[in-house]
This record gives C-alpha cells, sequence and structure tokens, in this order.
C-alpha cells in the first residue's frame, strides 16, 4: 500500500502515523510540564474530559487552551510522570478522525516511607481535527480504568559506581 491509499479504517496510513505522533506528544508534554507542547496538540477549544470515579460522567472537563493550562499545574503534585503509549486504533467516522489509544501512565512521588509510583492504565477516545497539514486533539476522554499503587526508588548512583 503507498502512502496515499486509505486502509480498511478509510485513514491514509501518513495520517495514522500523525496522530499516533499526536498520542505521543501529549504524553512527552505532561511528562515534560511543557505547556507550550500541550497547547499544541489541542484546537484551541478542544474539550479534555477525564473519566476516574464516574465512566458516566466527567469527574474533570477542561475546556479550550485556558482551561486545559490547568493539566500542567494539577500534574506538578507529582516529582515525575512517565507515560507508555500502548496500543492504538485510528478510524474515519464518517467524515470525523477518531482514535483510541491506551496508555500506562506512572506518577513518582517520594512520601515520608519511601518513594511511590501511582500507575494508572488509561485510555483514551480522541476526535481529531485537521488544519492544513497539521492535525490537533479537538476532544478528549480520558478513561481511568485501573490504577496500582507500588514501591519505587530513586537511583542511588553510589551503589551503581562501585
Amino acid at each position: 500500500m503507498s502512502g496515499t491509499e486509505t486502509d480498511i479504517n478509510g485513514l491514509l496510513p501518513d495520517d495514522q502515523m500523525a496522530l499516533y505522533a499526536l498520542a505521543a506528544g501529549y504524553c512527552s508534554a505532561v511528562d515534560r510540564e511543557s505547556l507550550t507542547d500541550l497547547l499544541a496538540v489541542f484546537t484551541e477549544d478542544a474539550e479534555l474530559s477525564v473519566h476516574y470515579e464516574h465512566p458516566e460522567q466527567p469527574d474533570a472537563v477542561f475546556r479550550g487552551h485556558a482551561e486545559l493550562e490547568r493539566v500542567i499545574d494539577g500534574i506538578g503534585r507529582y516529582d515525575k510522570t512517565f507515560h507508555f503509549l500502548g496500543g492504538s486504533r485510528f478510524w474515519n467516522d464518517s467524515g470525523i478522525a477518531r482514535g483510541e489509544v491506551y496508555c500506562k501512565a506512572h506518577h513518582l512521588m517520594q512520601t515520608q516511607v519511601g518513594g511511590v509510583d501511582f500507575v494508572m492504565f488509561i485510555r483514551y477516545s480522541d476526535q481529531y481535527s485537521k488544519a492544513g497539514p497539521h492535525w490537533r486533539i479537538e476532544k478528549r476522554r480520558l478513561d481511568v480504568d485501573w490504577t496500582e499503587t507500588r514501591a519505587a526508588n530513586r537511583p542511588e548512583w553510589r551503589r551503581l559506581q562501585k
């Protein structure tokens, strides 16, 4: 298949790769706490809804760039985050580009009893729009399907140098 033929999902392979890169860009922006990079993956009037405890209704909704800025503020409560993308699929739904992306998000914190890794098993359900050559996220539903808490430790470089 050439880069100009749509596949069974109705999107060009180049577009599917661009949408995956958009998902990776979101994760990188959050991990680096880069507001500029975060806003670059969303349309100006984008909506992000977070479904954590109540799948039927969102626990939080962020509309537009001004409200999306709060995402970086919220992630700042952790010492570090690491988002790992898993499976993904993208398709054309009657002229609307949609996607589903799986992610395991690690949220690391130093506590009085040691390091903690709060892991969220996340599913992003997205709607995208394209302006010129650039895709952006227009709507994102973030579902936290499961969580896990585990011990984590900062690297001890002295021990590794022996």
